[in-house]
């Protein structure tokens, strides 16, 4: 049937550039341009088909796919014709499968889609184009994915048969009755093995954060390009230090770090003789910094051998402030007055709160959340806000949790990727969360840096760890290979799963598989 068929039988509505279309028939993207240019030219609407295959989606290229398809389809479509074409975002691994992608995915691809038209269009075509979700929409899934806010409505295909199904999602009721939801968008493609300790500069405006296993240091001023800095060894965490440095919990130790000379010097060692490494930690309200271990093997012997170290502002020993080990320190962080602590040992499944004093450290340890049964994965980094919220990544289970004082999640932030890792709040009104995440079987996405506004409350000034050491002395990074000699080289380990290699001249990990460095 022609268009003008169409037209002359009262049409109003036709759909360009279906994946079977494309799949069965081998229509071209030059095709469905010129199709959907024919349906405007008819004064019909043309509800334009785009979408990713299994392997597309899989390796993370769903947004690109579909900025490729949409530049194709709508190349000389002007602003003001825009009111005639309808975007239906269909999966194509999930039509027909029974497959549904998540609230989180569909928006996360709708959030790409709406950015396309804003800066391809402007803001006032991106505001009003309607973008339908069309991947096996299903009664038990209409309510969440309407409640994504770029998820303008769906596009149903196979449930449209059955009337009892269809009068359903015809009627979705997206009436919000658990907590409130906020979905996270990709900001920076950085492709992190393990991306870990997010921390915003007020004064400097900036943002770091880690890649660990790569010893890669990141710095982002949110205007340009973040860079990146390689020590050479795991880097578990930075924080801010006095006088535009930063302290870092390197493999070999505690240091130093001038980032405009590159000088580094070591301030304390850390753990040494046991198979650890510093992992998450945060100044506290009084200028000292908290950090826990991580036990390189917990995932092969499972053991708490870690321990929570205060190094005291201005010089001074590393000293243990808890009377108990643990595997995976993360969730350290402290309320605006510095008077809670929280932490929490990742593979236990519980976040606790502690008094905390500047002289004694931590006490009084209080449960204050523990991951329900029906949640995966486990507490990670943590970041409190001004009301004394917690904000905790949750990694496995694709989410960040707000935790009120009481221990009662009212908040989740949901992400298209699975292992977020740690949070923090920025930018410049301090409402910005920003999400490190690490990678997962090959996505693109995964690994990369993710950020959302958040509206009722406010981040808190992160402090600075206050030290007078000079750096005078100090060695230089060389900027192509970063640090030269290590003295607790992360190489002594498997990168993943943290088994100690039996020789030198081990190329692979005997206890995993995985090659070496």
């Amino acid at each position: 049937m022609s268009a003008e068929m169409a037209t002359s039988v009262g049409g109003t509505h036709v759909l360009v550039g279906h994946s079977e279309r494309r799949e069965l028939f081998g229509e071209t993207d030059e095709a469905t341009r010129l199709k959907t240019r024919k349906v405007i030219d008819c004064d019909m609407t043309a509800v334009l088909c785009i979408g990713e295959t299994k392997e597309e989606y899989e390796t993370g290229q769903a947004k690109r796919v579909c900025a490729r398809q949409l530049a194709a389809a709508l190349e000389g479509v002007e602003a003001d014709e825009m009111n005639k074409v309808i975007i239906a975002y269909e999966p194509v691994w999930a039509i027909g499968t029974g497959l549904t992608a998540t609230p989180a995915i569909a928006q996360s691809v709708h959030a790409g889609i709406r950015d396309w038209f804003r800066q391809t269009y402007g803001e006032a075509v991106a505001s009003k184009v309607r973008i339908q979700y069309g991947g096996s929409v299903k009664p038990e899934t209409v309510d969440e994915l309407m409640e994504a806010p770029d998820v303008d409505g769906c596009l149903v295909g196979g449930a449209s048969l059955n009337a009892e199904q269809f009068g359903r999602i015809f009627g979705f009721s997206p009436t919000p009755t658990g907590p409130t939801k906020i979905w996270a968008d990709e900001v920076v493609p950085c492709g992190n093995q393990l991306g870990e300790s997010p921390i915003w500069s007020q004064e400097r405006q900036m943002l770091y954060w880690v890649d660990a296993p790569s010893g890669t240091l990141y710095s982002w001023d949110l205007k340009s390009a973040p860079q990146r800095t390689n020590f050479g060894e795991t880097l578990g965490c930075v924080a801010l230090r006095s006088k535009d440095t930063l302290l870092l919990g390197l493999e070999s130790g505690l240091h130093a770090y001038e980032p405009s000379s590159r000088k580094l010097k070591l301030l304390s060692e850390f753990e040494p003789g046991l198979n650890t490494r510093p992992n998450d930690g945060r100044v506290d309200r009084f200028d000292n910094f908290v950090i826990g271990s991580y036990n390189n093997a917990h995932r092969v012997d499972g053991q708490p051998i870690g321990g929570l170290w205060r190094l005291p502002a201005n010089g001074g020993e590393l000293e243990e402030v808890l009377d108990y080990k643990f595997r995976c320190s993360n969730c350290i962080c402290f309320n605006r007055a510095g008077t809670t602590m929280f932490f929490c040992d990742t593979p236990t499944r519980k976040i606790y709160q502690f008094d905390y004093d500047e002289r004694v450290g931590p006490s009084n340890r209080r449960l204050l959340y523990e991951l329900p049964s029906s949640v995966s994965g486990g507490p990670d980094g943590a970041q409190c806000d001004a009301d004394g919220n917690l904000w905790a990544a949750i990694s496995g289970a694709g989410q960040v949790v707000r935790i009120t004082p009481e221990g009662v999640v009212d908040t989740v932030v949901e992400l298209p990727v699975k292992m977020p890792t740690s949070v923090t709040i920025g930018g410049p009104r301090l409402d910005t969360l920003f999400i490190t995440t690490r990678a997962e079987n090959g996505r693109l996405d995964a690994g990369s840096l993710f950020a959302c506004r958040i509206y009722d409350v406010v981040g808190v000034p992160e402090p600075e760890y206050i030290d007078r050491t000079s750096l005078a002395d100090a060695e230089t990074l060389n900027p192509s290979v970063g640090r030269s000699s290590p003295t607790k080289t992360s190489a002594k380990f498997c990168a993943s799963c943290g088994a100690a290699f039996a020789k030198k001249s081990d190329r692979f990990c005997a206890s995993c598989g995985a090659a070496r460095g």
